[in-house]
């Protein structure tokens, strides 16, 4: 007998599976027969279902279910999970094809205020030593898996808490190669990740469509050498 359940609560599951056992046990088509030293058998599948709250269903549910969207400038609209912060942000998509080097990735400054597209799936590792400074300049992250588990001897913290202490918002369970390829054949494109269900798709479009780019990127860094300060001159990667 195979019973195959569809978010019910373990009360009426109980009963339904009761009801399954005392009709497959009083059927003839269902029985053995003792008559002669033939036997009969069968299989019962049974589907279980019941009408439950939208709540009950989604608080039963053992998996993650798509929370947040990216929406670019072009109009296409691409439904996610999220992890790390919530909330909107936005910035210019841009994809990185490396292998390694993901810690560097996020503290880079090349990538400011950007939302950085990962194609190529590892373990992220999360390593103080590998940061190129202090700071996180990413607004966003997006990446085609997240894994549940690291496999390298350094990494002090996993990717979702990483982001979530730096306040950077990050999806993953998307077509990574999708997305590449509109950017390769559109170019440059502006986009808006949110997992505020208040606001509409209409309204994260337009946010995409006014946000500049331009000036956003301007930084100033300064290292400490022999205990000198050496300045670096404010940069700006759109001029």
């Amino acid at each position: 007998m195979h019973i195959v359940p569809r978010g019910v609560r373990g009360d009426l599951l109980q009963e339904m599976i009761m009801t399954a056992l005392n009709f497959a046990c009083n059927s003839p088509l269902f029985c053995s027969s003792v008559a002669g030293s033939s036997q009969k058998s069968g299989v019962l599948k049974i589907t279980c279902s019941a009408l439950v709250s939208p709540d009950i269903a989604a608080s039963a549910r053992p998996w993650k279910v798509s929370d947040a969207r990216l929406i670019l400038e072009d109009g296409s609209i691409w439904r996610a999970k999220s992890f790390g912060a919530s909330g909107t942000q936005i910035g210019e998509l841009v994809f990185n094809t490396s292998m390694t080097g993901r810690c560097k990735i996020n503290t880079g400054v090349n990538f400011g205020n950007g939302i950085c597209h990962l194609n190529y799936y590892v373990n992220f590792l999360t390593n103080k030593c590998d940061e190129e400074s202090s700071q996180c300049f990413l607004a966003g992250l997006v990446i085609r898996s997240l894994s549940i588990c690291t496999s390298n001897w350094r990494c002090t913290e996993s990717l979702e808490d990483y982001l979530a202490k730096r306040n950077i918002m990050g999806i993953y369970d998307v077509d990574t190669r999708a997305i590449t390829r509109r950017l390769r054949q559109d170019g440059s494109l502006i986009g808006v990740l949110s997992t505020e269900e208040s606001k509409t798709d209409e309204e994260l479009l337009e946010m995409s469509r006014i946000w500049d780019i331009v000036g956003r990127k301007r930084i100033k860094l300064h290292y400490c050498m022999n205990d000198a300060k050496v300045y670096l001159a404010s940069m700006d990667s759109n001029s």
